[in-house]
């Protein structure tokens, strides 16, 4: 009876240390794999949150010519300041191509394939108001894919269908 008692206890130690030591490494460096990769998700949602809104308002329209010069001026500063913090934002997008490492399969060719066309889009002589109009058309149909609730099976579905127009289209000419 007794035997059977440190037997049990033995066995017990030896399996909790065993996976104390052995699985539990294991299981916290894949843990912290998970969370680099949804952070870097995270990001990715976030930058292309950025690049939608500044695109949306570079693409304001002019001002009325009654309008006041210091208003005109300020105005066409927060434009030339969006159209900045667009380029940064899709450099920032192309420069971390590792965000394209955290998806699988499509998700993956879609994430390259949508910061390589943004970044080229931003190298071309098109002018501003053309670029920001490309980038609102390419961004919201990478963003409902990626960033779709897995339970929003439509905004998905439309997402996939508007990647796959953006993804067999034509690269855009660098000049």
């Amino acid at each position: 009876m007794t035997t059977n008692v440190i037997v049990s206890a033995v066995v017990s130690l030896v399996v909790a240390l065993g996976i104390e030591w052995l699985a539990k490494p294991w299981l916290e460096i894949r843990k912290e794999r998970l969370l680099q990769s949804a952070r870097r998700r995270y990001e990715l949602g976030e930058r292309l949150v950025i690049v939608a809104m500044e695109a949306t308002k570079v693409l304001w329209p002019e001002l009325p010519a009654d309008v006041r010069d210091d208003n005109r001026r300020a105005y066409q500063a927060e434009i030339d300041r969006s159209y900045q913090r667009l380029d940064d934002t899709v450099k920032a997008v192309y420069d971390d191509m590792l965000t394209a490492g955290t998806y699988i399969g499509r998700p993956r060719r879609v994430a390259v394939s949508y910061a390589l066309r943004a970044r080229m889009v931003m190298v071309s002589d098109r002018t501003p108001a053309q670029k920001a109009e490309l980038l609102v058309q390419d961004t919201k149909p990478v963003q409902e894919y990626l960033f779709s609730p897995w339970w929003n099976a439509v905004g998905r579905l439309r997402g996939f269908r508007g990647t796959v127009q953006f993804a067999e289209a034509d690269e855009p000419p660098t000049s």
